[in-house]
């Protein structure tokens, strides 16, 4: 994975900051083989937090570097947890549709269970998972 990632960064062809918790991990890695002009942020910087952020602007800042926050795009080489899972949840989900047909997929449509005639509510469908 790093070096997918070093060789992601190589390609740029410009200057990178690296952060994160990853930082320690791979540094000597990141030391030898990455081509490009980097810095690594300061330790009390170096974790992805809306605060990092704004520390490592002021450095950009002093350093004549700093840019609109409007034209600001960050540049992630990696999907975050949040969309690598829903991207798993979709293709799970999309399987089932071609698999068992839209609506009738073992989490819906023809398997889908009743509530137990004794639960509150025992009218009403629910999803198994």
């Amino acid at each position: 994975m790093i070096e997918e990632i070093v060789d992601q960064i190589n390609e740029l062809g410009r200057r990178v900051i690296f952060l994160g918790d990853g930082v320690d991990v791979f540094r000597d890695y990141i030391n030898e083989h990455v081509k490009v002009d980097y810095d690594f942020a300061p330790a009390m910087c170096n974790k992805q937090r809306a605060s990092a952020v704004a520390c490592l602007g002021q450095v950009l800042y002093e350093q004549g570097r700093a840019e609109n926050a409007a034209d600001h795009k960050p540049e992630y080489l990696r999907l975050s947890q949040a969309e690598r899972e829903t991207g798993k949840r979709r293709e799970i989900l999309e399987y089932d549709n071609k698999t068992h047909g839209a609506g009738g997929c073992r989490l819906g449509g023809a398997d889908r269970k009743k509530t137990a005639s004794h639960s509150p509510g025992a009218d009403r469908d629910f999803w198994m998972p």
